[in-house]
């Protein structure tokens, strides 16, 4: 199984937050700016033909939605112990341990209940 850690899940859930907070501000300025030229042209105001007025200014970029995490973790519970080469050097892992490698190449053992308190399997939806 492959799983995402939970601190990258709530960073990207900041970073989610974030992005539809600038999202509807962005989608509220482009609505002000389309309303008030559109309010200039009902006038009569030809804001096009007139070379003195710019028409339609440009509009503000539309913000980007966060990435979703890149850093996943590959499980494999172990059955038989096993020297295992972590960040910190040769670890002996024993069974009913799991043995999580990173997509980075870190490796390292933790139980079922760390695995459950700090990783959220991929197959997850993230949040929208």
């Amino acid at each position: 199984m492959s799983y995402y850690a939970n601190g990258d899940l709530a960073a990207y859930e900041r970073l989610l937050a974030d992005y539809k907070q600038q999202h509807a501000v962005w989608q509220e300025t482009v609505a002000a700016i389309i309303d008030a030229y559109q309010e200039a042209q009902n006038s009569g105001i030809d804001l096009d033909g007139d070379p003195r007025t710019p028409g339609l200014p440009d509009l503000p970029p539309e913000p980007q939605p966060p990435a979703p995490p890149t850093l996943t973790y590959e499980a494999r519970e172990l059955t038989e112990p096993e020297m295992i080469s972590t960040v910190t050097g040769p670890a002996l892992a024993l069974p009913p341990r799991i043995v999580l490698t990173s997509n980075e190449g870190v490796v390292f053992a933790l139980t079922e209940l760390e695995l459950d308190a700090g990783y959220t399997d991929t197959s997850v939806p993230l949040p929208e």
